[in-house]
């Protein structure tokens, strides 16, 4: 499943409910440890897809890294663009279905 800022949040809701997912795809999710994460008993991957520093996340108030040991972490060399994550353009660019 791939979720994008909030909607990956709500993914890590929805496991906590009972959802089971084979892998959960973060697309430049604020970071809220104590409110979002997922039931790991429910997933067998979760992997943070993000910028180096997302401006929408700093507005949110989230943090900017997951430093969970079984949340992946991807960074771009891309700054700022909060949107950059889902691009077809980006995913070609930095090869990211290799990551997944």
């Amino acid at each position: 499943m791939f979720g994008h800022s909030h909607g990956a949040n709500v993914m890590m809701l929805a496991t906590q409910l009972g959802l089971n997912s084979g892998k959960l795809i973060l697309l430049s999710c604020p970071v809220h440890v104590d409110k979002y994460m997922p039931d790991f008993a429910r997933v067998g991957r979760v992997i943070s897809i993000r910028v180096k520093y997302d401006l929408v996340i700093l507005a949110d108030r989230g943090g900017q890294q997951f430093t969970h040991p079984r949340i992946e972490e991807n960074i771009l060399p891309i700054w700022f663009d909060h949107s950059a994550t889902h691009e077809p353009d980006t995913w070609k660019k930095y090869k990211l279905p290799t990551k997944i």
